[in-house]
């Protein structure tokens, strides 16, 4: 198909099919949610009851930016796009109404009279999370109010929910979601919609803390059919998010295997502990391919007022010491702002002597999101030049993919050294591991 005949095609979608609009703010009936249905519930259920409908909507409100002013910019099919702005959220009880404003970019240069506007208000109710929509021009659902997810968040959670496009007709729709994935700390859901009454589908991801990323269906214009939709876009510099330690929180719920020297290896899994502070831990076993194996724990604190990630180690069954490979317990592996050169300092103790580690961002590359930092401990003995090194690479959706650390001991060099002999020296006599995705 030719550019030009997919662009005369989006022209034709925003003056005939794209004509949609929301009559009332009251969300459509379902099979298992309505506004009588869940009126009635509040007004009969006890406090217990209310507080799990509260909970509901937390859990909802987690989908979608809290921050009025965030940006939406989206491109897709046949170089379509539009921008859409958080204008306001209003919580009340158990409604939250967030209301936003946008545009579609115009294809024809200025010279089409088309409304490009879009208004879009998404309602939180006990257990549902509803999209209505009035746009003459956005590229998006055949239908004005839909739910876009409901409670709870579990692969395979299924429901109904009848709908109405702009011409009266009805229809039911099948939804389920169909998977789940964590990205860069933050889950993703990927949701189907399948009208019972034809071909017709929808499918969109939801991103928490964004709301929909992706969205597509299926449409039929003149006999033919073709997919349509489009992606969420996010700039560097959008919604004021800077290069953030957020980037680096790890995946959740998955078993991740890291492998190194000497037949070193050790796995585990992530988990997000409940309560104030945001702390991830890593419960793993070790390998080294003798029959000494052990078990660790180390948390992970993310602090999000001075940007820095704090490591952690509560227990190692093999050693009896709260360390694992690295010679520091409490370290802080980074500190914002995420950028190269920056460096901080940190007092810490080391089998009851004071130290000071000096850290320093080493690579930055903010295009592929990742991170090293090199860690220098001076005036230690037992290391080459009485100076303890680490290393660690750190990337986005991955948390930490490398580890190395200096051995004790003579590296092997003369006084006459060259700077690069030295260099190859101390690479030599690194012990370390990175993350093995070929077994993930």
């Amino acid at each position: 198909m030719s550019k030009k005949y997919m662009v005369a095609i989006i022209c034709i979608l925003l003056t005939t099919t794209l004509i949609i609009g929301c009559s009332n703010d009251q969300p459509i009936d379902t099979n298992s949610h309505g506004d009588k249905t869940i009126d009635g519930q509040l007004q009969k259920n006890d406090e217990k009851k209310l507080e799990q409908n509260i909970d509901t909507i937390d859990q909802l409100a987690s989908l979608l930016p809290d921050d009025i002013g965030f940006i939406w910019s989206y491109s897709g099919f046949a170089e379509y796009a539009h921008n859409m702005e958080l204008l306001d959220i209003d919580k009340k009880d158990d409604v939250y109404t967030y209301t936003i404003n946008g545009s579609v970019e115009d294809l024809s240069g200025g010279e089409s009279e088309q409304d490009l506007s879009i208004e879009i208000t998404y309602i939180i109710k006990p257990g549902f999370l509803i999209q209505n929509i009035n746009s003459m021009s956005m590229l998006d659902s055949n239908f004005p109010c839909i739910q876009l997810i409901t409670t709870p968040f579990n692969k395979g959670n299924s429901w109904q929910q009848e709908v109405e496009d702009t011409d009266g007709n009805k229809t039911i729709l099948e939804c389920s979601i169909q998977d789940i994935k964590t990205i860069g700390g933050k889950k993703e859901y990927t949701i189907l919609y399948e009208d019972t009454q034809s071909e017709y589908y929808e499918k969109r991801i939801i991103r928490e803390g964004i709301g929909v990323i992706s969205f597509e269906k299926l449409l039929n214009l003149e006999g033919e059919e073709f997919i349509v939709g489009y992606s969420f876009f996010e700039h560097p510099d959008d919604n004021n998010q800077e290069f953030s330690i957020d980037l680096f929180i790890p995946p959740v719920n998955n078993t991740i295997i890291y492998t190194g020297i000497a037949e070193y290896a050790h796995k585990g899994e992530f988990a997000k502990l409940s309560g104030d502070r945001e702390i991830y831990e890593f419960n793993g076993v070790l390998s080294d391919g003798s029959d000494a194996q052990g078990n660790f724990k180390v948390q992970y604190e993310f602090n999000h007022a001075d940007q820095t990630i704090i490591e952690n180690v509560i227990s190692n069954t093999r050693s009896n010491k709260p360390r694992v490979n690295s010679l520091i317990n409490g370290l802080i592996l980074l500190k914002g702002p995420i950028e190269q050169d920056n460096t901080w300092s940190q007092d810490i103790q080391i089998d009851g002597q004071d130290y000071t580690i000096t850290s320093k961002i080493i690579y930055c590359d903010d295009n592929l999101g990742s991170v090293t930092v090199k860690y220098v401990i001076e005036g230690i003995d037992g290391y080459y030049n009485n100076t303890y090194i680490e290393e660690r690479t750190f990337v986005k959706g991955l948390g930490m993919t490398s580890f190395s650390c200096l051995m004790p001991g003579d590296i092997g060099v003369q006084e006459n050294s060259s700077p690069e002999e030295i260099e190859e020296a101390l690479a030599n006599n690194m012990f370390g591991y990175s993350i093995n995705l070929d077994y993930q």
